[in-house]
């Protein structure tokens, strides 16, 4: 039997998110491993058993002799995207995986995977695009000036089969990822992601994922149309919705779809309305807004600040 793993790449901040979008998708997937990479360091001996059967990895186990550097120069976004490559890379590396799944920690799963299973006996590298039609001419946002900005292929999502063609392609985007993880669209660059475009040209083997019930989010919505029937969520009447990406949100304004786009309303969609509200319940049910008090130790603050922030760690969970 094929084993899959799919992991996540978060700060402390976000681990309450992380076990969100862990917990939708072993509902669906229960066969899968899940595992949380942490760019951040874990204080209490206890910290980790709110999230079993979930493993948590932090950074400093991988023994990366790039990580100095890299937290130095990067923000807290730019280090987390940079970190998705060195994480695969160690995963095919160093566990038994046979399928390697990257996810956003602000996703939710509402369905199987096994079309993407199916896909990967074939292809070595799935790609998700995050359009597939032109927006409308509506002078909205997001539109084609902002995707050929910030990549083609979304980088929230990704899988791979554990051969060299996926290995090959991990190591040349961990050569990128350890100078040129940062947005400056003057230089073209805009994290991890604006690389993936270079992925179908360099590398054998990649599918453009076209399935719509895969990564549907505000950027793609103009194309999508979910609904929710007697089966569960489905989009353009015909495919199931296997996830939705809920880049942009936030806790403090869960009737907004994302503060990137001004094209949609949440709610003139009824099925959205509901998507939201079980994605903000399960959050606060996984304690998001008290994970979102913690500070990443990478973060340059002030002695007092990070003496607070221990205590607050602490509080969180406390040692017995």
């Amino acid at each position: 039997m094929s084993k899959t793993i799919v992991y996540t790449i978060c700060t402390s901040s976000h681990l309450g998110q992380a076990k969100t979008m862990a917990d939708s998708l072993t509902l669906y997937n229960p066969q899968y491993t899940v595992l949380i990479g942490l760019a951040d360091k874990i204080d209490s001996a206890n910290f980790t058993d709110f999230f079993q059967p979930y493993e948590i990895l932090p950074v400093e186990q991988l023994g990366l002799g790039e990580f100095d550097h890299m937290k130095k120069k990067y923000t807290l976004l730019g280090l987390t995207c940079a970190l998705k490559s060195f994480y695969g890379s160690y995963l095919l590396e160093n566990r038994e995986v046979d399928r390697l799944i990257y996810i956003d920690s602000d996703i939710y799963i509402t369905g199987g995977f096994e079309y993407l299973e199916k896909c990967l006996d074939t292809y070595s590298i799935i790609v998700s695009p995050h359009v597939t039609s032109p927006f409308p001419d509506d002078n909205k946002r997001p539109s084609e000036n902002v995707i050929l900005n910030v990549g083609i292929y979304n980088g929230g999502f990704f899988a791979l089969r554990n051969d060299d063609n996926a290995r090959s392609f991990l190591n040349w985007w961990k050569k990128q990822m350890k100078e040129k993880c940062y947005e400056n669209p003057a230089e073209g660059f805009f994290d991890d992601q604006i690389w993936l475009n270079l992925v179908p040209l360099y590398f054998q083997k990649v599918l453009v994922l076209d399935h719509p019930g895969y990564n549907v989010a505000y950027w793609n919505l103009h194309e999508r149309f979910i609904e929710q029937d007697e089966t569960g969520f489905v989009v353009n009447k015909e495919f199931p919705l296997i996830f939705f990406h809920y880049s942009g949100y936030s806790l403090s304004q869960p009737n907004q779809i994302a503060r990137h786009q001004d094209r949609f309303v949440l709610r003139d969609f009824p099925a959205l309305v509901m998507l939201f509200k079980l994605f903000h319940e399960k959050l606060m049910e996984n304690r998001h807004s008290d994970f979102l008090k913690i500070k990443c130790v990478y973060r340059k603050r002030s002695p007092l600040k990070a003496f607070l922030n221990k205590v607050s760690r602490n509080l969180l969970f406390p040692d017995h």
